[in-house]
């Protein structure tokens, strides 16, 4: 017998013994724990070790945390499919965010809002469509905001300072840009615009800024835009790659 390749997504480096009755593979078997790291006052240096707050064989991704410091929302398979949890961990308590069951939903990612009672929350689905809903932390509240489509990006989402705007990614012409939804008149505008992938969007404290990394040149680098719209303004230069801004 000949086997001319396998492919299960976690199925790897295949090994067929000479007798050609048997066949050896790697598996993938990974988990990922959420964890912490307590940093000193002024952020500059590690005040203590790493952290675990979970444990086990389960997928823990795209934690966000709270407003106040003392939620972190995040995206686990903790009870065998995929959903929204809060969790404190001065308590240890873990509590699932209810939202109307979407099907088939793979995955989601979700961000804050000021007053820490709302989240924006990504919806992936297997079809490879995506929306994004307003949710109520304890449950109380859900509504969509954008209907399922294969143009919603992969990335996060971020409220405005004042709680009114909510910033997503969409592919436009092959690009992922920068939209804001209007939480008042549930209307959309496109921020960003030239050729090229936008990621991970964030607002400056004032509300007047949103700065964001793109690939430049095949380089991630920062940029900033006005957040009512403008131009693009590269602020880092050289190979360096940059993900993930705060201000």
């Amino acid at each position: 017998a000949w086997v001319a390749g396998v492919s299960t997504g976690t199925l790897r480096d295949l090994a067929l013994a000479p007798d050609g009755t048997r066949l050896l593979a790697a598996g993938d078997d990974e988990s990922v724990n959420l964890t912490r790291i307590r940093l000193t006052p002024d952020g500059g240096d590690i005040a203590e070790s790493e952290e675990s707050l979970r444990t086990g064989h389960v997928r823990d991704r795209y934690p966000a945390v709270s407003p106040s410091g003392e939620q972190i929302a995040v995206s686990t398979n903790r009870i065998g499919d995929n959903g929204l949890w809060i969790v404190a961990p001065a308590s240890g308590r873990w509590t699932r965010v209810e939202m109307p069951q979407v099907p088939e939903e793979r995955v989601v990612v979700a961000c804050w809002a000021p007053n820490g009672r709302e989240l924006g929350v990504k919806r992936f689905l297997r079809n490879g469509t995506a929306t994004l809903w307003r949710v109520a932390v304890d449950g109380s509240a859900a509504e969509p905001l954008v209907q399922p489509a294969p143009t919603i990006a992969s990335f996060g989402c971020a409220f405005s300072p004042d709680g009114r705007q909510l910033l997503y990614n969409r592919i436009v012409e092959g690009f992922s840009q920068l939209f804001v939804h209007d939480l008042t008149t549930h209307s959309d505008r496109t921020l960003t615009h030239s050729k090229s992938h936008k990621y991970d969007g964030t607002w400056s404290p004032d509300g007047r800024w949103i700065a964001f990394s793109a690939n430049t040149g095949g380089t991630l680098h920062v940029w900033r835009i006005p957040a009512t719209g403008g131009v693009e303004e590269q602020l880092t230069r050289g190979a360096e790659r940059y993900v993930h801004m705060f201000y």
